[in-house]
């Protein structure tokens, strides 16, 4: 799902901060406890994210 309940700002500023939010003494331990609760989404979303970039790579080549 393309962005289910984040908002495009909102995904581009995880997108870009993703490594020191994993990081945050409080926001890392939310946001692994939520990917571990939901594995199914997570595999989901991001097959999805991979698969997009992939496509606009091949694209150029």
């Amino acid at each position: 799902p393309a962005g289910r309940g984040f908002t495009a700002p909102g995904r581009q500023i995880l997108h870009c901060t993703f490594g020191s939010t994993l990081t945050h003494p409080e926001f890392g331990p939310a946001i692994r406890d939520v990917l571990t609760a939901h594995p199914d989404t997570y595999e989901q979303v991001l097959a999805e994210h991979f698969r997009r970039h992939l496509e606009a790579l091949q694209t150029g080549l």
